[in-house]
């Protein structure tokens, strides 16, 4: 039962991480669009 729980806990933290790149990527797509030189 311990283990059922704590890959529960895990599951939330990568599902939360996951969220957060998402997020953090999104935004530095949004500030790139109106660049001359993008760099890549």
């Amino acid at each position: 039962m311990a283990e059922n729980e704590k890959l529960r806990k895990d599951n939330k933290t990568l599902t939360e991480a996951a969220k957060r790149t998402s997020n953090w990527s999104h935004e530095a797509e949004k500030t790139k669009n109106g660049t001359r030189n993008s760099g890549s």
